[in-house]
């Protein structure tokens, strides 16, 4: 008799677990955000605060900007002067 009601407590449990990631999706907003880094010209690191002491940080890249790569990443000396600039004017328009 023990059995069947352990393999619906499975289930129940298999179906819970498998509803998380939706549920993890569904947030009501907004939610306070806080700049931590301007990374590049198109790129920012923040800080949400979803719930008292629960703080998401997240990249955000911003959708329709492609800014010059900096770094490494950069083609030349001119593509790294240009990202250099891009991301100080991002910063200064954030602040």
């Amino acid at each position: 008799a023990g059995k069947p009601m352990i393999g619906r407590i499975a289930m129940m449990m298999i179906m819970m677990v498998m509803a998380l990631p939706a549920a993890a999706e569904t947030f009501a907003g907004p939610f306070p955000v806080r700049l931590v880094k301007v990374l590049d010209g198109d790129t920012v690191r923040v800080e949400i605060r979803l719930w008292f002491s629960q703080v998401l940080t997240e990249t955000v890249r911003l959708a329709g900007i492609d800014a010059p790569e900096r770094g490494r990443r950069a083609r030349c000396r001119t593509e790294a002067v240009a990202a250099e600039r891009a991301r100080a004017r991002l910063a200064e328009l954030l602040a």
